[in-house]
């Protein structure tokens, strides 16, 4: 057991429990904690108290999350703007996300299917009486190779805590805990999630009306990228305000870029675009991995996600700032225009910078903490002025002498 868990649990053995039934279908409040090799997985943004739906006879499961984003706008704040919506859908074929009305392909994550959370259940040992959180419950436990299981259950048979151990040769140790409360026998806690549930909305997302003129459109953009690496392709990027947000919300949770994302310099371009608009996806690493199914046309959303509808898809977001997604299957190649029809982008790098000149030299870090919410004006003024002029003086970074695109 993690040492935490383990010091709030205590084992005290008594023998011949009966062992409990879980309903095929039911829902509860879930408080959840994973940790992959030992390191608990945060995230940016906090997402609190899930609540999940089984229904282990149509063999599918659903898990929300909705929580206020503590770095929205003031003007979002008290509407449903502030808030971000997660849930995540399991069938017996396929997974997906719904991130603020976006419906996001989770393809990237192979073959990870609904799976009976309790299917383990039959096969499992008395554990005897285990106290958790100044409570006695009793315990089953459940081993098979690399993977094994301990289930706490109160005297009706309702399960209160589930910890799952699984070790996979690609990822290593993988460990998630959930605490359930308020459990019911039925699907009372989500009982509309499935409403409209339609697997093409994730694996052929529709796009944005396409503009009357189609002339390719020029738009500047920002990406804070890995030392030398100037492969954009598959990369999500930003104006300056959306990269700003990024940035900030990093600043402001003491995730420092060139920590969590092993970034140490900061890149502007000239994007060539097809004017029409795709689903956002959503990016990470080098090479990259993306959630979502639009690999051809430019995607695009409100910074973080805070739009609406689809997450500010297809509308303008002044307040949040803009984020796009460069997908790999729209770069042009050398020569070739996004008017042709074969490619959907092209770019052209203007500017590279350390980002320590922005983070450690002009005030960037001070300007955040002093914005604490979206859209950053301050910061934001210092970001684009660091590209503006090349002397620190006056408020500019120097261009670094790299190579690259």
């Amino acid at each position: 057991m993690h040492k935490a868990v383990a010091q709030a649990v205590k084992d005290d053995v008594v023998e011949g429990a009966t062992r409990p039934v879980v309903p095929s279908v039911w829902s509860s409040k879930v408080n959840q904690t994973t940790w992959m090799n030992g390191t608990v997985q945060t995230s940016i943004v906090p997402l609190g108290d899930l609540f999940m739906v089984e229904d282990d006879g149509a063999k599918r499961k659903a898990t929300t999350s909705n929580v206020k984003f503590g770095w929205a706008p003031e003007a979002y704040v008290g509407t449903p703007l502030e808030f971000m919506n997660f849930t995540t859908y399991y069938t017996e074929t396929y997974m997906g996300f719904e991130i603020n009305g976006q419906h996001l392909d989770a393809s990237i994550y192979g073959a990870v299917r609904f799976s009976p959370t309790f299917s383990w259940l039959p096969a499992a040992r008395d554990g005897g009486m285990v106290e958790y959180s100044g409570t006695s419950y009793q315990s089953w436990v459940f081993t098979y190779g690399s993977t094994s299981m301990l289930a706490l259950f109160d005297a009706a048979g309702v399960p209160v805590y589930l910890d799952q151990n699984v070790t996979a040769p690609s990822v290593g140790r993988y460990r998630t805990v959930m605490a359930f409360s308020e459990w019911r026998a039925d699907a009372s806690h989500l009982p509309h999630v499935w409403d409209g549930y339609n697997q093409t909305t994730f694996t052929h997302p529709t796009p944005c009306p396409a503009p009357a003129d189609p002339t390719p459109v020029e738009q500047p953009i920002y990406i804070f990228h890995p030392k030398d690496n100037f492969d954009i392709a598959g990369q999500d990027v930003g104006d300056g305000t959306g990269d700003v947000f990024f940035v900030c919300v990093d600043v402001l949770t003491n995730r420092a870029t060139g920590v969590d994302h092993h970034y140490q310099w900061l890149s502007s371009w000239t994007v060539t675009h097809n004017p029409q608009i795709g689903q956002y996806q959503n990016c990470n690493g080098y090479p990259p991995r993306c959630l979502g199914a639009e690999d051809f046309l430019v995607g695009h959303e409100a910074a973080q996600g805070l739009g609406s509808p689809s997450g500010g898809m297809c509308t303008t977001n002044p307040q949040t700032g803009e984020w796009w997604s460069l997908p790999v299957g729209g770069q042009c190649a050398a020569g070739a225009s996004p008017s042709g029809g074969t490619c959907s982008w092209s770019a052209v790098r203007t500017k590279t910078i350390d980002a320590k000149c922005l983070l450690d030299q002009l005030g960037f870090k001070e300007a955040c903490e002093a914005g604490q919410r979206a859209p950053f004006a301050a910061a934001t003024k210092i970001f684009l002025g660091a590209f503006a002029t090349d002397d620190p003086a006056t408020g500019g970074c120097p261009p670094l002498n790299v190579t690259g695109a």
